[in-house]
């Protein structure tokens, strides 16, 4: 290449680029800046106030899922690249654990903590070290490991997950598609199927260890509910009726994450790009459409003692339902950042864990909301309802990317998202409503507020 042409090329990107900036411009679109590291979060109340576990932008990510300690759910745990994490009290900082693993040269690829529900001390990781998928297995507390399975030459350990009601079954997943089980803490195993593509997440029923399910890289879902005698695709599980329904609002398939409830048995949740659907035994239904989702994270979380406590979360927005998915508020992230993981401890609803990736630091105070309410307090179906807060930033920054959601009845009003007036040809009498407002300041959200509500006279 000569240097006249590689002057045009380098005249044209610079083109291109003042040109998309002077678009951003005109067109007034903020375009966030790179986040870096990852952090994790917890809250005691539900996701209103939040503290920082660890924060990290060092080059040490969190390959993989946080871990809380099923019969003590103060200790978490957090694989990292090359060792684990821990925290003894859910509120105070993770610290790296000492852990010696043994017959393993260069640990390189910690993915997952995984902790026997019935003996503790019985802890598993998935480790891929220098081109070998490996499931290591503790029996001392994670003191030491030593390799339980690996994985076949070219193959790699995708999924694994123990049986909270039966513990001494456990199961893994390959990316070529196998499935092996073990029946003794993963002393022996058994290969039971092989699949035509990678198995990226396997669940357990809490109501019977031999109700499987399984989530494919391909975002298929299939379940065993007999250990393997047999196994069907979700067409095969859901009635024709309401799968025909369904798929008059959204697409069904290519799922990206499945839970099973650990409340109600036969109750199962997949969520694809398009909607959050419930499957009752053989009932499917739609619980929550999700819009503009395209290339964003998706996140779901249920709670393991209330079962109609949910979160949902779409890249950088978090939301919960209190109420089975009736209905839906915002909370307000921690930091800027995109939701990598949502975890409930499973002995306390109220405490909530959050890991945040692509987070963008700030020395900014976020802003405030005072004063929320609508006006008028008594209002009839010939008024107009307004939303009124005073706006405080203590940086003094401009308004600016405020977030306004309305509720009729309880439920979400989409059409009126970002709002500050609902006209009066939208209220009829009897209704009851509210609104939350989540103050920006051009850089960072403040806190979600609620209005009171006003009912319509």
């Amino acid at each position: 290449m000569d240097i006249k042409t590689f002057g045009y090329i380098l005249l044209s990107a610079f083109g291109v680029f003042f040109c998309f900036e002077a678009f951003q411009f005109v067109m007034g679109i903020d375009i966030p800046a790179f986040g870096v590291g990852e952090g994790v979060f917890v809250s005691q109340n539900m996701g209103f106030d939040w503290e920082k576990l660890i924060f990290t932008d060092e080059g040490i990510h969190f390959d993989q899922k946080l871990t809380v300690d099923p019969k003590n759910p103060n200790t978490l745990y957090l694989a990292s690249v090359n060792s684990v994490f821990e925290s003894k009290v859910s509120t105070q900082a993770l610290e790296k654990k000492p852990v010696n693993f043994k017959d393993v040269r260069n640990v390189s690829g910690v993915s997952e903590v995984f902790i026997n529900p019935s003996d503790t001390k019985n802890q598993y990781i998935i480790l891929n070290e220098s081109g070998q998928s490996k499931l290591l297995v503790s029996f001392n507390g994670g003191e030491d490991f030593n390799t339980s399975y690996i994985a076949p030459s070219g193959d790699k350990i995708l999924s694994f997950a123990i049986s909270p009601t039966n513990p001494n079954y456990i199961i893994l997943g390959t990316k070529k598609g196998i499935i092996s089980l073990s029946s003794d803490y993963g002393t022996t195993w058994a290969q039971k199927e092989d699949f035509e593509d990678g198995i990226l997440k396997i669940y357990f029923s809490p109501h019977n260890f031999k109700n499987i399910w399984f989530l494919t890289q391909g975002g298929d879902v299939f379940a065993t509910f007999d250990l393997f005698d047999s196994y069907n695709s979700l067409n095969e599980i859901v009635s024709e009726e309401s799968l025909e329904k369904v798929e008059s609002e959204v697409s069904v398939g290519r799922f990206k994450d499945i839970k099973i409830d650990p409340n109600i048995n036969g109750r199962v949740y997949l969520l694809n790009q398009d909607a959050l659907l419930r499957l009752d035994g053989n009932n499917l239904s739609v619980v929550k459409l999700i819009f503009d989702s395209r290339g964003k994270n998706l996140v779901f979380a249920v709670s393991y003692q209330y079962p109609n406590l949910l979160y949902l979360g779409v890249d950088n927005v978090l939301q919960k339902s209190i109420d089975g998915g009736s209905t839906w508020g915002i909370i307000s992230l921690p930091e800027n950042g995109k939701i990598k993981e949502i975890e409930v401890n499973p002995q306390d609803a109220k405490e909530l864990y959050l890991v945040l990736q692509n987070i963008i630091p700030s020395d900014n105070n976020p802003p405030e909301a005072l004063n929320v309410e609508i006006s008028p307090k008594n209002p009839t179906k010939d008024t107009d309802l307004y939303a009124k807060y005073t706006y405080f930033d203590k940086d003094e920054n401009q308004e600016s990317g405020t977030r306004i959601f309305w509720y009729k009845n309880g439920n979400l009003q989409e059409d009126l998202i970002g709002s500050v007036v609902v006209p009066a040809s939208l209220t009829e009498k009897g209704d009851v409503w509210q609104y939350s407002v989540t103050p920006k300041d051009g850089k960072d959200f403040g806190k979600t507020v609620f209005s009171d509500k006003v009912k319509i006279r």
